[in-house]
């Protein structure tokens, strides 16, 4: 099995602020500085070690990212608006498109209610490795009729056919 795992960003000025006062990178900077091991991730209750993950990047930040911007009036904090603008530029390049690969490395386990977020309750994690950046990311919209988009959540699971379909189009001559 395959699945496609979309992620955000930090859409308020309070999450923004959380991410920068307490050092954490938001979900798309992980994505960029990682390679190898990787951590956890959102993945599926029906995962397993092995699975392929495919990571999207969500296009709802950048409007959220925009709201932000509203919300600073108030707040002169340069390192506030340095982080924002950055985020802001990074959702808008990679909005709508797979950045990355990596595989399943650990069962799938449920988050900690003490860890969920707002917006997130009962997600399922796994550990993730053999994480690959696509040297060219690709727009779900270039995929055609490969998938549907899970629209109620952030994981899409594809059966076996859409998975050798994804992997052998995302795959061919595009790791980093």
């Amino acid at each position: 099995m395959a699945i496609i795992t979309s992620f955000g960003g930090p859409t308020s000025l309070e999450s923004l602020t959380d991410h920068l006062e307490n050092n954490k990178m938001a979900p798309i900077e992980r994505i960029q500085f990682a390679d190898g091991e990787f951590g956890e991730w959102t993945v599926s209750e029906n995962c397993a070690v092995g699975d392929v993950v495919f990571f999207l990047c969500d296009g709802a930040p950048i409007e959220a990212l925009g709201n932000a911007f509203d919300e600073l009036g108030s707040i002169d904090d340069p390192a506030i608006m340095t982080f924002i603008k950055r985020e802001f530029i990074l959702h808008k390049c990679y909005a709508g498109t797979i950045m990355a690969v990596g595989k399943v490395a650990s069962d799938p386990f449920k988050v900690d209610p003490d860890r969920e977020f707002e917006g997130a309750p009962g997600r399922w994690h796994a550990n993730i490795s053999s994480f690959r950046q696509l040297k060219n990311p690709i727009s779900v919209n270039d995929l055609g009729d490969i998938f549907t988009l899970n629209q109620t959540g952030c994981v899409t699971e594809l059966d076996d056919k859409q998975s050798v379909k994804l992997l052998a189009t995302v795959m061919f001559g595009n790791l980093r």
